[in-house]
């Protein structure tokens, strides 16, 4: 009983520093590796890796790893079949299922990394979603895996998942930020050139007026400007011509 006590303790506390390390956004490669290391450390793991899923290309990325080295540093490609059936063991996954995964996950990438002791797969689900796979080796102590240390492992694995999609989120926001505001900008200088071209064709458009329909003033003078006064002109020009009409100039 007290063995039981201490490891629900002990996974009560990992849970809490877990959810911190989560909260803190700040630094996201950080927050992955204390979260890894607190995965591996709840029950005392040698090895394992965290790999993040894509979608678009169907390829799982090793964004984490202790004790686990990759042959070369490539992506990892599932099929899009595969990863659904992932994403429905999330919620369900037994110690059984999560052996038998392992198995077939590295008998497939056997040739991708340099060891394969694997004992378990757990898969990172958020919303029915896969986000990404936990890979596990065996326990220092040499012992087999129980139902109550996948469920420990279960429970780090989905807050790992969601501080994986709370930051793919992150990310997400400030591209639409940077589009949306690039976006901005252009529909800005399209409409000040708009307004530009407007002003001058209005500007092009009444001086053509005023040339076909200016009047003509005594001793042959033209009239450059509106009959009242206004920015374009002033009255002093018609008052003027009617002084010199009259012979008081």
């Amino acid at each position: 009983m007290e063995t039981d006590n201490q490891r629900l303790l002990h996974t009560f506390a990992a849970l809490a520093d877990l959810g911190q390390e989560i909260a803190n956004t700040s630094d996201f490669e950080e927050m992955l590796r204390a979260s890894f290391h607190l995965l591996l450390g709840s029950v005392a793991i040698r090895r394992g890796a965290v790999a993040q899923y894509d979608r678009a290309r169907d390829t799982l990325r090793l964004i984490a790893a202790r004790g686990i080295e990759q042959n070369q540093d490539s992506e990892l490609a599932i099929d899009r079949d595969y990863a659904h059936r992932l994403a429905r063991l999330g919620t369900s996954l037994t110690l059984k299922d999560a052996m038998g995964e392992a198995s077939r996950f590295m008998g497939e990438h056997t040739g991708s990394f340099v060891t394969a002791e694997i004992e378990l797969l757990i898969p990172l689900v958020v919303r029915e979603r896969l986000i990404g796979i936990a890979l596990l080796g065996e326990k220092a102590s040499g012992e087999k895996f129980t139902e109550e240390d996948l469920e420990t492992l279960s429970a780090l694995s989905r807050h790992i998942a969601v501080g994986i999609h709370s930051h793919h989120l992150l990310e997400e926001v400030k591209r639409k930020a940077v589009e949306n505001q690039r976006l901005y900008d252009g529909l800005r200088a399209i409409y000040k050139e708009t307004v530009r071209a407007f002003a001058a064709a209005i500007v092009r458009r009444f001086a053509r007026h005023l040339q076909r329909n200016g009047a003509r003033l005594c001793g042959g003078d033209r009239y450059q400007g509106p009959l009242h006064p206004g920015p374009f002109g002033s009255s002093g020009q018609i008052q003027r011509s009617d002084r010199a009409r009259n012979g008081l100039e």
